[in-house]
């Protein structure tokens, strides 16, 4: 006979009802030793959320649509798999469309229909779907979320490292907004510029940077990040400016020297939300999880580092 929730609580030694709201909202607050019992006794018995009870009480199916890019894209592959997981942690299910010739609006159409309880998008849209069916971009980051970040690395920089200038090397509109809406570039005046898509167009851009001679470097690619770190150790080599990346990764990059802090953001925990919000029938505005900086010598951006590269 399959496990309850009943028999959950009963091995965690916990009430019943602490068990089904953990299970419904995974990030409720919670004492961290009541959390590992509860956790070990649903892996012990082998519990799985019933699907048909959560549909009831909800009013809705646990079936979540995914609109996502070719999975043959490392990042794409990396978002599908983090909300099949999710999905499958919050007693959800997923049927997935694939994103063809950047036309995110026919992937949301093809899987629009009233047995979904909402369809996550990878990609920035318009349709916001229906009541029965929403549609939410489970992003890592907004403008909101970012301003506070921008504040503090452009305290960090001017107050402690004594830095007057920038330049910004961004790779979508996202980023943009979220500089303008901050005041980055108030108190670190300087150029912001998006990124060329092609490798030798985006090292003209930072040779260009380079040669200004700002106080303050910041790109929104590690990849981006790693060619101006190598333009600084064989082309630039007197040239010392403060590097701050945006990462929703964790790799050995973080190792060059010339990294002063780093804009973080977890693809996985902002999925995560977007899942529990849609399945919870919550808007997921609540669920975008705050971006955070930090600062090179602290114990969270020494946490981001790893021996090999992993997008988080």
């Amino acid at each position: 006979m399959a496990a309850t929730l009943k028999d959950v609580a009963q091995v965690a030694g916990v009430n019943f009802t602490l068990v089904s709201k953990l299970i419904n909202q995974p990030d409720i607050s919670i004492r961290p030793e009541t959390r590992k019992r509860i956790e070990d006794a649903i892996r012990t018995l082998n519990y799985r959320p019933s699907r048909s009870a959560r549909a009831l009480r909800l009013g809705c199916s646990d079936l979540i649509g995914l609109a996502v890019g070719d999975l043959t894209n490392e990042f794409f592959a990396h978002y599908a798999d983090c909300a099949l997981e999710e999905s499958e942690k919050c007693g959800g299910r997923l049927l997935i469309s694939i994103v063809r010739k950047q036309d995110p609006e026919k992937a949301i159409h093809d899987l629009m229909n009233d047995q979904l309880c909402g369809i996550l998008s990878c990609f920035p849209t318009e349709n916001s779907g229906s009541a029965i069916c929403p549609v939410r971009e489970a992003i890592s980051f907004t403008p909101e979320s970012m301003r506070q970040p921008l504040a503090e690395a452009a305290d960090f920089l001017y107050q402690e490292r004594n830095c007057r200038s920038s330049a910004v090397l961004y790779t979508g509109s996202p980023w943009q907004a979220a500089l303008v809406s901050s005041d980055f570039q108030k108190i670190l005046p300087g150029t912001a510029e998006l990124a060329k898509n092609g490798a030798q167009e985006r090292l003209a851009q930072l040779h260009k940077i380079c040669k200004d001679r700002p106080d303050v470097i910041f790109t929104t690619g590690w990849k981006a990040a790693e060619m101006l770190c190598d333009l600084l150790d064989t082309v630039y080599c007197n040239y010392r400016p403060a590097v701050l990346l945006s990462a929703n990764c964790r790799g050995p990059f973080l190792e060059r020297e010339h990294i002063a802090g780093v804009f973080y953001h977890s693809t996985r925990q902002a999925i995560a939300r977007a899942v529990q919000g849609l399945l919870s029938r919550r808007d997921s505005a609540e669920f975008v999880p705050p971006g955070q900086f930090f600062r090179r010598g602290t114990a969270e951006f020494q946490e981001l580092y790893s021996a090999e590269f992993c997008l988080t």
